[in-house]
């Protein structure tokens, strides 16, 4: 009886262990998936001489940030996959690395912002875009890495020092309130990027129905290309970063941060998924070597 008992007390224990573990190993396979096919097509873009072009730079640069990205992510479900089984009790490697991935994932929004701009200037000011997109992506790289320094020092300098039992995520780790500000800054940076790519959108409508003369034909279909990608990502966006991030953000301020990632993460995963499927996109649409 006393076993049972224990069994019965320690169920949703084991539960919630056993869903975070299925998240974060998925995590990990789809992580080490998409580097593959990312690998593929920066191989592509880099030796392929068929689609060189600077149309093609800033996709380069989000590559190489997803990139980035999912091997955190796999250092980081690595250490809380071991954390879990109990192979190692390190708190401050899980909460390091969760560092790393989670202000990684602040610059998420503000990437496809300028991926937005990137396009637009492509349409709008074709003769020019060459020193424009040159100048959107330094700006892009600068952002992207005073966000994740921004970061990474606040999520730093107001850890929860706080005891929280079986603690194994990222979330049990930092101050809720600063996490849930960050997530609302990075959301209307969000915000930002859907408008910029509704614009896109108009604007891209308009660049179908009317050839910019000063453009060749080879220009065209590169910048159509570039233009596709850019619009799978945009629903993408919406569907799988914006919307869950505004549920986090209202779970968050109704109940306990904790509770809201008992079994575990919710934008991370999403975000990994999210990655794969700009991968897939982008491997579908450019040719192979």
């Amino acid at each position: 009886m006393c076993v049972i008992s224990g069994l019965l007390v320690n169920m949703p224990t084991m539960a919630t262990t056993a869903i975070a573990s299925c998240i974060f190993s998925a995590e990990i396979v789809l992580s080490i998936i998409t580097l593959s096919i990312n690998g593929v097509v920066l191989n592509s873009l880099v030796h392929n001489r068929k689609v060189k072009s600077k149309h093609f730079n800033m996709l380069l640069v989000k590559m190489t940030f997803d990139s980035s990205f999912l091997l955190g992510t796999i250092v980081y479900s690595g250490s809380v996959l071991l954390n879990l089984a109990g192979i190692i009790n390190r708190p401050n490697i899980l909460f390091f690395t969760g560092n790393v991935v989670e202000s990684l994932e602040a610059a998420v929004g503000a990437l496809h912002l300028f991926l937005s701009l990137d396009r637009l200037c492509a349409m709008k000011r074709p003769v020019e875009y060459e020193t424009i997109s040159a100048k959107i992506q330094k700006v892009t790289v600068l952002f992207i890495a005073a966000t994740f320094i921004i970061c990474f020092v606040l999520y730093g300098v107001t850890r929860d020092s706080q005891q929280i039992d079986a603690k194994h995520l990222f979330s049990h780790f930092v101050n809720v309130h600063v996490q849930v500000d960050v997530h609302i800054v990075t959301f209307c940076v969000f915000l930002l990027s859907l408008l910029a790519s509704v614009k896109f959108s108009v604007e891209y409508k308009r660049y179908l129905n009317t050839r910019v003369v000063s453009t060749t034909a080879t220009d065209v279909n590169k910048v159509k290309k570039i233009n596709r990608v850019v619009l799978h990502l945009l629903v993408s966006e919406f569907l799988l970063l914006i919307v869950p991030n505004t549920v986090e953000i209202v779970l968050k301020k109704i109940f306990d941060g904790n509770e809201v990632h008992r079994y575990g993460p919710i934008n991370h995963p999403l975000i990994v998924v999210y990655t794969t499927l700009s991968a897939i996109v982008f491997c579908a649409i450019f040719p192979k070597k």
